[in-house]
């Protein structure tokens, strides 16, 4: 079995057990007893994460290192400002677009799923924005499609289509759900960029992601304790 067979295996196992872990493992808390909705789906998302890291935790590793020895502090700070602005330029833009074409339509964008999962649980929510998101999710969508496509544009992509997919896979097909999907594929592909950009350093969308999540959040945490 050649390497990039490997590969590809790996992938879809990754895959595989990415889209049954939750069922799999709140049905195992459900027969021990545990059966409260958010404590179920935070140990299993926190059983995924903790496996996809260590999986990958050589090139995490590797990848934080490049980070801190090749980037200044002012340097890092002005390479996350940029790119986190591009990010939220191409929401707004997605936005007004949407709003001049179905002004009676409301997308359900990152800030809004923030919201809607901050008024269940707080703590889950901060887990899931800051670390689960930046960290399971890149792995997943980057990392592991990165390790058998090697073409640069083929990659983004296919990355960016199947996370566009998948984040709109339990959604009503409508005509919103086609904006939403641009939007995902995007907001991907961004991040694929400076993936591939940055010699396929994980850590860089990490950092990026983490930090986009982290402005609707400190903003949400700030109106609950007004």
């Amino acid at each position: 079995m050649n390497e990039k067979t490997k590969q590809l295996l790996k992938l879809i196992v990754i895959f595989l057990v990415y889209f049954i872990y939750t069922t799999v493992i709140t049905s195992i808390l459900n027969i021990c007893g545990i059966t409260d909705e958010i404590i179920t789906v935070f140990i299993a998302d926190l059983v995924f994460f903790l496996g996809i890291v260590i999986l990958y935790k050589n090139n995490l590793k590797q990848g934080f290192i490049t980070f801190v020895k090749e980037f200044s502090i002012s340097k890092k700070i002005l390479f996350v400002i940029k790119w986190v602005a591009i990010l939220f330029a191409i929401n707004i833009l997605g936005g007004i677009i949407t709003e001049m074409i179905f002004p009676s339509l409301e997308s359900d964008g990152n800030t809004t799923s923030i919201y809607s999962l901050a008024s269940i649980s707080t703590i889950y929510t901060i887990f899931k924005a800051l670390i689960f998101a930046p960290i399971a999710e890149e792995l997943v969508f980057k990392k592991t499609i990165r390790e058998i496509i090697n073409n640069n544009a083929l990659f983004i992509v296919t990355s960016s289509l199947i996370y566009a997919l998948i984040n709109i896979m339990y959604t009503d097909i409508s005509v919103l759900t086609i904006f939403d999907m641009i939007s995902y594929f995007a907001f991907s592909a961004v991040l694929s960029h400076v993936y591939i950009k940055n010699k396929d350093n994980i850590v860089m969308p990490m950092l990026i992601k983490f930090s986009y999540n982290l402005i609707p959040l400190i903003i949400m945490l700030a109106r609950m304790g007004a």
